[in-house]
């Protein structure tokens, strides 16, 4: 079991381990919801330790496959955790990923 921030996050986070609650996860894959009929961008750190490489090619791919646009931005010398941290390099292209999926607000508002 992966521990994170010193406790299992993700195994409290869905109730339980995978053989505890599977319907859970299913539930919450990305994988399983496709195609979402949305686009979606994926900011990618250069030294993510979370989720392999693989898992995120993969899903883009499957993405892309269902008919949904994606797109990964990749920034350096970030982790994980920076890209959901304001005050780190990581937030220009986050906020700026946001407000792209957002798309234009109204004049005026």
């Amino acid at each position: 079991m992966r521990r994170i921030c010193g406790r299992p996050v993700v195994h409290e986070m869905m109730g339980g381990a995978p053989s505890e609650v599977p319907d859970h996860y299913a539930a919450a894959s990305p994988s399983s919801l496709a195609p979402t009929g949305v686009p979606q961008i994926m900011v990618w750190g250069e030294f993510e330790d979370n989720v392999p490489e693989a898992e995120l090619q993969s899903f883009v791919a499957l993405a892309e496959a269902s008919g949904d646009p994606v797109e990964v931005l990749r920034v350096p010398g970030i982790a994980h955790f920076e890209t959901a941290s304001p005050n780190t390099v990581a937030c220009p292209t986050v906020r700026g990923a946001i407000f792209k999926l957002l798309g234009p607000t109204p004049t005026g508002q």
